[in-house]
Formats: structure tokens, C-alpha cells, sequence
């Protein structure tokens, strides 16, 4: 988290948005309590199981899939990025 904010904090925003993406992903398995994120594709890691679970909720997961979509991007708009900073601290932080 602290290095993608230092990115956004320099304008790099783009190379921010994988390091959130990360983040989330990584506190998603810590949630469900696994030592590291499966291998089969997010959404349906999160939709297939842990929304079922009642692990993650399904906009908690639409949160990781927005930043995961947005870490593709070359040009992310500094208004997005800051939300997906924002939605990524909440997550890792509850």
C-alpha cells in the first residue's frame, strides 16, 4: 500500500494501480485464509466461492476487479486511481 501511494503521490499513476490490485488480492486471501491467491482467474475466485462464502461481499469483490482492470491500463485518471487507493486502504485495513 505505502509504495503505491508514494507512485500516486509522484504522478505515476499507472504503475500504482498493480501494487493496489495486489494488495487487495492479497488481503482476499487472508480473509479466506489461505497463504497466498489460487491460481484460477479472480472473478471466478471471488464470485464462484467467497461471495457464497460470505468471505467477501460482492462489492468488496467488484472493488478487487476494478482495480485489477485498472492496473491493465497504460493512462489511469488520477480521480480513479485515488478511489481505488481509498477502497484498497479500507479493505486491507477492515
Amino acid at each position: 500500500m505505502q509504495a503505491g501511494d508514494v507512485l500516486i503521490a509522484s504522478d505515476c499513476v499507472a504503475e500504482a494501480m498493480p501494487l493496489y490490485a495486489h494488495a487487495l488480492l492479497a488481503a482476499t486471501a487472508v480473509r479466506a485464509g489461505l497463504d497466498a491467491v489460487p491460481e484460477t482467474g479472480a472473478a471466478i475466485w471471488l464470485y464462484g466461492d467467497l461471495v457464497p462464502r460470505g468471505v467477501v461481499s460482492a462489492d468488496d469483490a467488484a472493488v478487487l476487479l476494478r482495480a485489477q482492470a485498472l492496473a491493465m491500463l497504460a493512462d489511469v485518471p488520477m480521480a480513479l486511481a485515488m478511489q481505488v487507493r481509498d477502497d484498497a486502504r479500507r479493505f486491507v485495513e477492515t
